[in-house]
Formats: C-alpha cells, sequence, structure tokens
C-alpha cells in the first residue's frame, strides 16, 4: 500500500513525514481521513493510534501536522509550515529577520513549545540540558507575552547581540536610536513604540549592553510617563477654565 503526494507514490512513513510541513491545511484534513489513516494503520498500528489522540486537540494546522509528522519520524530535522530548518541557528535567524514584526507561522513555534518537543524527541537535550533549559524557560514566558518570548527566542537560538530592524542590522541600540529618528517624522510615536518594544527588551537580555539598555528604557519610559501627566494635567486645566468660563 503507497500514499500518493504531489505526483509521487510514499511506501514509507519517514520519507512521508519529511514533506508534510509543505502544506499544512492540506495534511491536516488528509490526516483526518481514512485514506491517509489506513496507510499509516497498515505500516504502525501504535502511531496511527497516537495521531487519532492529537486529532480532537484544537491545534492549528501547521502544529497539528508538526506533531503528527514527528510521530512518523522523530529523527528529521525543524519542519513548520513550509519552513524547513537544518539547525536551531537557523530558526532564530529567521525568527529575528522579521523583526520589529512577528512572523505567526514562527510565533506558534513558541506558543506550542515545538522547540523544546524537538530538542526532546531527537534527544538534543541528553547532550545539552543548560541550553534545553533556557529554551524551555522562554517558552514558559510566551503565556505572559508570546511577543517577547518570540524575540528572546530568536536571540538565544540565533546567538545574535545586535537590533535588526526592518531588514537592517544595527550595532547597538544607540545606532538604531540615532538611525530611526532621522528617518522617523512622528518622533513622539517613535519613543512610545521604543519604551514598551519587545524587541529591545529581548536584545537587553541577550545583548553585551544590558546595563545601558535598562538606563535607555528608563529615561524613554519616564520621557513617556511624564508627557502623559502633562498632557492629562493641562487638559484638567482647561476642563476647570471652561467649566469656571460656562
Amino acid at each position: 500500500m503507497t500514499y500518493p503526494y504531489d505526483g509521487k507514490e510514499y511506501d514509507s512513513l519517514f520519507e512521508l513525514a519529511k514533506v508534510m510541513y509543505r502544506d499544512g491545511e492540506f495534511f491536516s484534513r488528509e490526516l483526518r481521513k481514512e485514506t491517509l489513516l489506513a496507510f499509516i494503520e497498515e505500516k504502525d498500528p501504535r502511531k496511527a493510534d497516537k495521531i487519532k489522540r492529537l486529532s480532537p486537540l484544537s491545534y492549528p494546522d501547521d502544529v497539528f501536522v508538526f506533531l503528527a509528522a514527528f510521530v512518523l519520524n522523530p529523527h528529521m530535522s525543524f519542519r513548520i509550515g513550509g519552513y524547513l530548518f537544518k539547525t536551531y541557528q537557523e530558526i532564530g535567524e529567521k525568527m529575528l529577520s522579521y523583526s520589529p514584526n512577528i512572523n505567526n507561522v514562527l510565533l506558534q513555534i513558541v506558543s506550542y513549545q515545538l522547540i523544546s518537543k524537538h530538542m526532546h524527541c531527537t534527544q538534543f537535550d541528553l547532550d545539552n540540558r543548560h541550553f534545553f533549559e533556557a529554551v524551555v524557560k522562554i517558552e514558559r514566558q510566551a503565556d505572559k507575552d508570546r511577543e517577547k518570548a518570540y524575540f528572546s527566542l530568536g536571540y538565544l537560538l540565533s546567538g545574535k547581540k545586535t537590533i535588526i530592524y526592518k531588514g537592517v542590522e544595527y550595532k547597538d541600540v544607540y545606532n538604531l536610536t540615532y538611525y530611526l529618528a532621522k528617518k522617523e517624522k512622528d518622533l513622539r510615536s517613535l519613543g512610545a513604540y521604543l519604551s514598551s518594544s519587545p524587541l529591545i527588551e529581548a536584545y537587553r537580555d541577550f545583548s553585551n549592553e544590558g546595563e545601558e539598555i535598562e538606563a535607555y528604557l528608563h529615561v524613554i519610559k519616564s520621557y513617556e510617563r511624564d508627557r502623559q501627566n502633562l498632557n492629562a494635567f493641562l487638559e484638567r486645566k482647561r476642563q476647570r477654565e471652561k467649566e469656571r468660563h460656562g
């Protein structure tokens, strides 16, 4: 018995698992149909049973297919949502390449703790315990702040010490701020963004200028808070003047 996909007949679960990442929506449907399940059951009934137990759970398509593929082939490289990564470093670099935006497919890697699952399946965690535990710690933070966890995991996996912003790499936060201030017309909005940017906060934790970043964020946040307090004070003053002369 074989399973047809994209003009090829697959007779190996290992080989089929390697291509499932190419179309999460398609394989998410197929894994719930009798044809593919019968093929898997013929090859390995225990794996078919594990996938059946995954099916009722509310996973996004790409995550469900990722988990099912690893049931079929627990030794393959990291593959999800059309992305194939040979190393964890490549995953981190790809995540940061979208900053200050976030790639929704790669965000699922963080939200569903797929890096640590992959490390465990491939037994990477056995010889890299400290690194594995650092990954798990960041993944758990996603419940409170997914965007910060996304960038933190990007930095941990990539090993980068720089800031990537809209495709440009800056060696430190001073250079980033300097160039952004020259390009941006709305400096008020820029300051508000930088004061709460999960990218900058993650960079602080992994860069070589941690104390300077802390001071930088403190200054920006203090400025933004004082500006808001001043605006609120002036607005109250205007309202009182209106009431007096009403």
